[in-house]
């Protein structure tokens, strides 16, 4: 089981989400999870975890589904 508690206070299972979509950042954003260590330039997101009114999606770590990854660096363009 991986319960979470997101930034926002509320737990998550991501063992019960289902239909995962991994996206690439469109400006190159290194991103890395603080569960796991994974790192990349891309997250994971799902219809289930809409946070906002527009729409907006929780991002994940592609790897573990942790809740706890965050942009680190920017590619310099």
């Amino acid at each position: 089981m991986s319960v979470y508690i997101d930034e926002y206070g509320w737990e998550i299972d991501t063992d019960k989400i289902k239909n995962w979509e991994i996206i690439e950042f469109p400006d190159s954003k290194l991103c890395s999870c603080d569960n796991c260590g994974y790192e990349g330039y891309d997250f994971a997101e799902t219809k289930e975890r809409i946070i906002d009114d527009d729409g907006t999606r929780q991002t994940f770590c592609p790897k573990c589904k942790s809740p706890h990854y965050y942009i680190i660096s920017k590619n310099p363009q």
